[in-house]
């Protein structure tokens, strides 16, 4: 029965009800009595009524009774029913004043109209303050309150689990979480929002915790410099942007792909060995190194691996990182060629010194048999000398080849352009060739303060290694322009500016195998060569602070990049010496070799001079200090800077310069062990001579040296 019904069924008093019963029984009774009479006899008798207003009142007495009975069972219903009301109503209210969380009603305008005490602990209002405000006005972002009311109309007039932060009393802000939807009046028409929330402000604080660390994770892992990997079943289920970038490919194109093709065929059976026994529980290394192929299939990428077991989504896996190394195994592979260059340099300095005394003596003896022809007009023997002197020239060039590799062939450096020195060097090395070259050389090209003797042996090298790279022929690629190195171009120099030359041919290009070795002493793959220049063009470089590299590719041809450090200053114009300058006065000459002494003996005579020697450096210094007490200084002299045994060049101008400040001294030498060569001034010198030299190299210094020398002879 309906609720309502009860409720005014039991509201009604017993009087009445049996009142209303007789009446009705009375009436009842009266009626079927009436209509009785009328079937059977045609008329209402007397009788008929007597006895119908008697069975009506026994009627109507039923009747009481049946309704009395069942309003006591009315009666008991409703007291059984607000007795559980109020029960349940009270436990209701025991349960949302003691929970945690907030119940609540708003009227349509979104006024508060009745709100749980748990309000006072969750956001310090008591609910009598809340009464009547509008709910919106607790919200931090008031749109979210919009949402919400947008949620309901979408979702039928009820909303779970909706997230919001509002602020509390303290002006402190707080999560709060809300299961809403609309009630209803007696009518069935909207009548507002009710609902539940509870604080969620410690689940959120975890849940971004967690995302702030999740975020600073991944950024560690995607901008770290290892390249980071997960294998299952041998394929990626998880790689960086810096394995990635090692390969060549994106991140979405390796994810879900086998691992071995990543692998070069080379070091396939290593690495699959070692991964499969892994898997099986074998004890292999967990760190080493293999080549990873690069997206193009040919370039290999060294890397060093460490990798562990792991689980990912209840499967045994495979985690590691990947460390680029192939930078450092070729820094490594540098370093290895220098050592070597440096041990083959002490042995080919003393060779190329004791080779230079020899060659002075030569080209000297060469260089006065010629000025004696020359006077005899003596056609034929005069080509039989410059012949001679050719050759000891090219002599020469093997033995600055050998001090190359010697620390102590420091350049000799003057201010140069590379674009002239290029145009003559590439032009007179092909003279003759099949081959033909092309210039590609920046206008603005910068000048350098280099050897230029050296760097003109250096490209004379690699254009006939180019030329040699051609049998039938073809164009070499000279191309020179600036640049400007920085910590990150992957250039083993320190940042600057530099010119960078690169030679390039149309050859046959450089096996794999050899590309580690062609500047390495005496290798090579020709079947007549020395296997000096390619290594000579290295060192020198160095020398220069410069770098030397090659690419090349098998069946194409060979690219050479050379970078020389770049200067600022501007070259000047200078006037060209005579060819022979002839003089007088007194020299000192102080050589240890007797052929030495002999030959720039009458070199200097030739020339004007008259000359005194000295053996090692203390008759040197004897002899000067004798002429000088005498008052028969001299005008220069000429040492050379070592002396096997014995006091050198050096040493020797350190003492004299004490007795006479204004001593003009040339030094000269096969193999120097320090760099006075390339920067004389610095240690007191006022010229050079490198051995060997020609009689126009020693008039000219001479004559530099000694023109503003007023000592007398």
């Amino acid at each position: 029965m309906d609720d309502r019904l009860l409720r005014r069924l039991a509201g009604v008093r017993p009087a009445y009800i049996v009142l209303v019963s007789v009446l009705a029984s009375v009436s009842l009774t009266l009626v079927i009595v009436s209509i009785c009479s009328l079937y059977f006899y045609g008329r209402v008798t007397f009788e008929f009524i007597a006895t119908g207003i008697i069975a009506s009142f026994f009627v109507a007495f039923l009747v009481v009774m049946f309704l009395q009975k069942i309003t006591n069972s009315i009666m008991e219903v409703k007291l059984q029913s607000d007795s559980m009301i109020q029960s349940l109503e009270k436990n209701i209210s025991n349960i949302i004043q003691k929970s945690n969380d907030v119940f609540y009603r708003t009227n349509l305008k979104g006024e508060i109209v009745w709100i749980s005490q748990s309000v006072q602990k969750v956001m310090g209002y008591s609910p009598e303050e809340l009464i009547g405000k509008d709910i919106s006005s607790f919200y931090v972002n008031p749109e979210e309150r919009l949402r919400l009311q947008e949620l309901l109309r979408e979702n039928g007039g009820f909303v779970k689990n909706f997230e919001a932060k509002l602020r509390k009393k303290d002006g402190s802000e707080i999560w709060l979480s809300t299961d809403t939807g609309y009630y209803y009046d007696e009518h069935g028409s909207i009548a507002g929002v009710e609902g539940e929330t509870k604080d969620v402000t410690e689940k959120k604080e975890i849940e971004n915790a967690l995302r702030l660390s999740e975020e600073k994770y991944r950024t560690l892992i995607e901008n770290i410099q290892e390249g980071i990997f997960l294998l299952q079943e041998g394929k990626f289920v998880y790689v960086n942007d810096r394995f990635a970038e090692m390969t060549g490919y994106k991140v979405a194109e390796i994810i879900g792909k086998e691992f071995a093709p990543f692998v070069a065929p080379e070091d396939r059976n290593k690495v699959f060995e070692r991964y499969k026994r892994r898997l099986q529980g074998e004890d292999v290394p967990k760190e080493y190194e293999f080549r990873l192929l690069h997206k193009d299939g040919n370039a290999r990428v060294v890397v060093h691996m460490l990798v562990s077991l792991t689980q990912y989504q209840g499967k045994l896996a495979t985690t590691g990182t990947i460390t680029n190394v192939s930078e450092k195994r070729k820094m490594e592979t540098l370093y290895q060629k220098a050592q070597k260059l440096e041990s083959v340099g002490l042995l080919a300095g003393g060779i190329a010194h004791d080779f230079n005394n020899l060659l002075t003596s030569i080209l000297g003896g060469l260089s006065l048999l010629k000025l004696t022809i020359d006077k005899s007009g003596d056609d034929e023997d005069l080509q039989i000398v410059t012949e001679s002197i050719n050759a000891t020239k090219r002599a020469k060039d093997l033995a600055r080849q050998l001090l190359s590799f010697s620390k102590g062939s420091e350049p000799v450096k003057k201010l140069l352009s590379l674009k002239d020195l290029l145009m003559d060097c590439v032009s007179f090395s092909l003279r003759g060739s099949l081959s033909n070259y092309s210039f590609d050389i920046v206008d603005d090209l910068w000048n350098v303060e280099a050897d230029e003797g050296q760097l003109n042996q250096v490209f004379n090298n690699l254009i006939i290694n180019a030329e040699q790279s051609m049998p039938d022929g073809g164009v070499i690629d000279v191309c020179a322009y600036n640049i400007n190195i920085s910590s990150h171009s992957g250039i083993p120099l320190p940042p600057g500016k530099y010119v960078q030359i690169t030679v390039e041919d149309a050859g046959h290009g450089i096996p794999d195998e050899y590309l580690d070795k062609i500047f390495d002493p005496y290798f090579t793959s020709k079947q007549k060569g020395s296997g000096l220049g390619l290594a000579s063009a290295y060192s020198i470089i160095r020398n220069h602070g410069g770098f030397i590299d090659v690419e090349s590719d098998l069946g194409k041809g060979s690219r050479f990049h050379v970078f020389v450090p770049a200067s600022d200053l501007a070259i000047n114009e200078y006037a060209s010496s005579p060819a022979l300058v002839k003089g007088h006065g007194r020299v000192l000459v102080m050589d240890d070799e007797d052929v030495v002494r002999n030959v720039l003996g009458r070199m200097l005579k030739r020339l004007g001079y008259e000359t005194e020697y000295a053996v090692d450096g203390e008759e040197a210094v004897s002899i000067y200090r004798q002429n000088l007490e005498n008052g028969t200084r001299f005008k220069a002299i000429i040492t050379d800077l070592t002396i096997p045994g014995g006091m050198g060049g050096e040493k020797v101008l350190k003492i004299l310069k004490e007795a006479d400040p204004e001593i003009k001294a040339i030094a000269t030498s096969g193999y120097a062990l320090d760099p006075i060569m390339s920067d004389y001034p610095k240690y007191g010198f006022a010229g050079i001579l490198q051995k060997p030299f020609e009689m126009e190299n020693l008039s000219v210094v001479l004559e530099k040296v000694t023109a503003e020398n007023g000592g007398k002879s």
